[in-house]
């Protein structure tokens, strides 16, 4: 669906705002809520609901305590306007999640009203905090971003309780989309009305690292493979090793290790491999300027399996060559410049022959394969979806 047809269907349908209950905030790690939302928000009013807080969290403000008893409501944007609901102390325990709801449910219903909705588009990512049905939305969406119950040790979160969160939201939305064809066969299986969407990518961001300033304090020496994102039990570190032993590997990102940080500490111990920690989304471009070949050395984990990384696109957004193990999301992709490997050897030969960079022929083909995931697609996708429950 082009832009003129997707302006053409919200405006037929009457939805004057959409809301996103996400489960991970606007200004934290930038995730599929985040790239929806802003990409929502050129083309109708975005009410992007954070993670709820604890009315008993600390601030600098007693005032903002008092406020965050009602939630607070900053606007970003023309179009865009954030809410981080309250919740009462223990929020997700099993005796105070019904009630967190009940409430979370009440402060996204009243700032719909604040903002003049009269129809509303609710999209819910966080199936444990399941307020679909409960804000009077006109169309209710469940985004299903990944295998929940499958990723509970990761989570730390008990599996039978997300596999019966994600089964209420499928149940009680009138469309499941998911990121993945395994995501989509599960819920098709289940019954579910589903589509797939899968993530996109913030293109302009990435579009011209080679203008981008070089990020100091990078010691190591070229060819450079790189890994930007969160660094967990998700990633291979036998993968990560094997280039290591080839060449430099740099590491930008968080570490999130729940279960065992022994692979990563022998990683770090390595020569060739330098970690730089966390680094803003806006500083990201100029670190790919020093990374020659990216890696997606994902296990193959059944959690892994059903996901989407945003990083498979972002990569080839900054024009780099990309090494990923055989995820199904990435594979499906089918995408110019990425390499399928499983085996460290064959994984690690990828990375070093991929250093080189793209050919003329490769670099136009990925420019113009990135230009069909963008965000402003997804969502023209999205909306297209909307019309045809809609009509039905």
């Amino acid at each position: 669906m082009d832009s003129p047809t997707a302006d053409r269907t919200l405006s037929q349908i009457g939805v004057d705002l959409f809301v996103i209950v996400s489960g991970s905030r606007y200004h934290g790690v930038r995730r599929s809520g985040r790239g929806i939302a802003d990409a929502l928000a050129k083309r109708s009013q975005v009410l992007f609901v954070d993670p709820p807080a604890s009315i008993l969290t600390r601030t600098d403000s007693q005032h903002e305590k008092t406020v965050r008893l009602y939630g607070s409501v900053t606007r970003e944007s023309p179009n865009l306007t954030r809410l981080t609901p309250a919740a009462p102390p223990g929020k997700d325990r099993k005796l105070v999640r019904h009630a967190t709801r009940a409430w979370l449910a009440q402060q996204i219903r009243k700032a719909a009203t604040d903002l003049g909705a009269r129809r509303t588009v609710l999209i819910q990512q966080s199936a444990h905090r399941l307020v679909l049905g409960r804000t009077g939305e006109y169309l209710g969406i469940y985004h299903a971003t990944d295998d929940l119950a499958a990723g509970s040790g990761l989570l730390g979160l008990d599996a039978g309780s997300l596999e019966h969160a994600q089964a209420a939201a499928a149940d009680a939305a009138d469309l499941t989309v998911a990121v993945s064809p395994i995501l989509v066969d599960q819920w098709a299986t289940a019954g579910a009305a589903v589509r797939y969407l899968p993530n996109g990518v913030n293109a302009e961001m990435f579009a011209e690292p080679q203008e981008t300033e070089r990020a100091a304090g990078i010691e190591l020496p070229v060819p450079i493979a790189g890994v930007v994102g969160t660094l967990s039990e998700r990633l291979d570190m036998e993968l990560l090793r094997a280039v290591a032993r080839r060449m430099s590997v740099l590491l930008v990102g968080p570490e999130s290790f729940r279960l065992d940080r022994s692979g990563f500490a022998e990683l770090l111990a390595l020569p060739s491999v330098q970690w730089v920690g966390s680094r803003a989304f806006s500083e990201l471009p100029s670190y790919y300027r020093h990374i020659d070949v990216c890696l997606l050395p994902y296990t193959l984990s059944e959690f892994n399996r059903a996901s989407f990384p945003l990083k498979s696109l972002e990569y080839l957004a900054a024009g780099k060559p990309v090494v990923s193990t055989s995820l199904d999301s990435v594979v499906g992709l089918n995408a110019p410049g990425v390499t399928i490997a499983d085996d460290p050897n064959e994984f690690a030969d990828a990375a070093q022959d991929l250093a080189e960079g793209f050919s003329d022929e490769t670099a136009a083909a990925v420019s113009t394969f990135i230009e069909s995931q963008t965000w402003e697609r997804r969502v023209d996708d999205l909306i297209g979806y909307i019309g045809e429950i809609h009509n039905d």
